[in-house]
């Protein structure tokens, strides 16, 4: 009883932990948007929002998901394995990345204006996020996070601040801001794991790693394939609206997510990670999740509800407001948007029980089927409509139903017991 009580204030005072800092983290981050939105146009961030998109679905491979796996692993020596693997493997990526690089200058295989000329900078930018997401996940496997949570809030004062300072320099000046933020987050992060745990202690030989790899294939093989399909749709929506539309369109779409996704770095990324250890920790007891997935719902549905509603009535007017009267467009792309991003921001954390309770292939299914939706809603909206605004509509109103479904997927999943 006792511990079932202790552990319940820890998640809650581990949660408490993470939004604080990305409160404060979104805060500084809202403040200098309202200031570059003033002085970047929105075909500059669009050229931005479509270097992210390719260096999303890179990262998707980029550590082959051990850094998941060293979440749920059994013990803390295969976690250590792990984290030295999921090195190995960015190592690995990063050479195939560069070499595709080479390949596609040489032959002018990607000529997208401005863009085709930052494709060398992807290397770097894949290092830096996924290096940060295997020693962030190696923090919340020992619950460290009290320690990284300040973290989240150098990182936007870096991006801002570099962005500021090299805006003479057109887009690019964009681009270094967000190159430096990730590099300095990964740098912090790298330094506060090392601090602990010296580097000897995750040396291990090939035929160990060899090992571990086996043992540990599923997350390869499944939570690859789920996580390309989940970074998809968002990555390919700012790929798609470049070729259907236009740069501009792009930075409009990109602004008004980039507001939508505020609650989801404010809450749910915090939520996402307690909440995996903790459910990890749980199933490992042979204990139900059921308990802990529906409070989590619940509370993620109380306190992100205003978002969708404020938006809906107010969309147009905050944005011009807030960033200027010419980024008015993104409210009202955001308030297409807003209902999908609430539903998918309930789904958000929970769906890591697909990996803790083996159920990866289910989620897998579901979610091919969403993304295949995604691109029927799109051509329909893009290609025979020819119209922004019955795609967004279109793509939000098939997501939400999808989203809702798979809520109800993964609670019946949280059931299972080990």
């Amino acid at each position: 009883m006792f511990s079932a009580i202790k552990s319940k204030s820890n998640f809650f005072k581990s949660v408490l932990t993470l939004v604080s800092a990305s409160i404060l983290a979104q805060v500084v981050n809202f403040s200098f948007n309202i200031v570059l939105t003033r002085i970047y146009t929105p075909e500059q961030f669009g050229y931005l929002s479509v270097f992210m998109a390719i260096v999303s679905f890179i990262t998707v491979f980029s550590a082959a998901k051990f850094d998941v796996a060293l979440v749920a692993s059994n013990n803390d020596e295969d976690a250590k394995k792990l984290f030295s693997l999921s090195f190995w493997v960015l190592i690995f990526t990063s050479v195939i990345a560069l070499l595709g690089v080479i390949v596609v200058k040489i032959f002018h295989l990607y000529n997208t204006p401005v863009v085709s000329d930052w494709l060398f900078y992807l290397i770097p930018s894949i290092i830096f996020l996924t290096g940060f997401q295997i020693c962030w996940m190696w923090n919340v496997r020992i619950k460290n996070f009290k320690n990284i949570s300040g973290i989240r809030v150098i990182e936007p004062i870096v991006n801002g601040t570099v962005s500021l300072l090299l805006v003479g320099f057109s887009s690019i000046g964009l681009l270094f801001g967000t190159l430096a933020g990730q590099f300095i987050s990964f740098v912090l992060l790298l330094i506060i794991v090392f601090k602990k745990f010296p580097l000897k202690q995750f040396a291990f030989s090939f035929q160990e790693l060899k090992q571990t790899f086996k043992t540990y294939n599923e997350f390869p093989k499944i939570n690859v394939t789920q996580g390309f399909v989940e970074i998809f749709q968002m990555s390919a929506f700012a790929l798609l609206l470049d070729y259907f539309f236009d740069a501009a369109i792009v930075g409009y779409f990109a602004m008004g997510m980039r507001v939508l996704q505020v609650p989801v770095r404010l809450l749910v990324t915090p939520v996402a990670h307690v909440f995996f250890a903790e459910a990890s920790e749980i199933y490992r007891n042979g204990n139900s999740l059921l308990p802990l997935v529906k409070k989590t719902i619940f509370r993620l549905a109380l306190i992100a509800s205003p978002v969708p509603v404020i938006l809906m009535f107010f969309g147009e007017e905050l944005f011009a407001f807030v960033f200027g009267n010419n980024w008015s467009i993104s409210g009202e792309y955001a308030k297409i948007l807003a209902f999908w991003t609430f539903f998918d921001l309930i789904r958000a954390p929970i769906s890591q029980i697909a990996s803790i309770v083996n159920k990866q292939r289910h989620v897998l299914i579901f979610s091919v089927f969403s993304s295949i939706v995604f691109l029927i809603a799109f051509c329909v909206g893009g290609w025979y409509f020819q119209n922004i605004n019955i795609t967004l509509w279109l793509i939000s109103i098939t997501q939400s139903i999808l989203s809702i479904l798979l809520i109800l997927l993964l609670i019946n999943i949280s059931k299972q017991k080990n």
